[in-house]
């Protein structure tokens, strides 16, 4: 499945959580993200749907899906790791 197909596919999610008709339950919340970041969730999304058959994942499954899993494997190292990332020394001395 290339990139074009998966955006294609994600855009007709969408529409079909805009008319209610959403395959999962539970309340939408909308997240912005990069080039980079979409280009990655693709590449995942092509490996996951690659031979896959009897089901398709969307954008929005997989996130949610590592998400979920990913979480418990945060450690306090790599929220040090993050916080590094982000760190803004002017908000530092607010």
């Amino acid at each position: 499945m290339s990139t074009n197909e998966i955006n294609k596919n994600e855009y007709n999610d969408e529409k079909e959580i805009k008319k209610g008709r959403r395959r999962t339950g539970g309340d939408v919340v909308r997240l912005v993200i990069n080039r980079d970041a979409d280009a990655a969730i693709c590449e995942l999304l092509v490996q996951v749907n690659d031979g896959f058959v009897g089901g398709r994942a969307g954008k929005s499954d997989l996130v949610n899906w590592i998400m979920i899993h990913a979480k418990p494997q945060l450690t306090e190292a790599k929220v040090q790791q993050i916080r590094e990332v982000f760190f803004d020394e002017l908000l530092k001395t607010e």
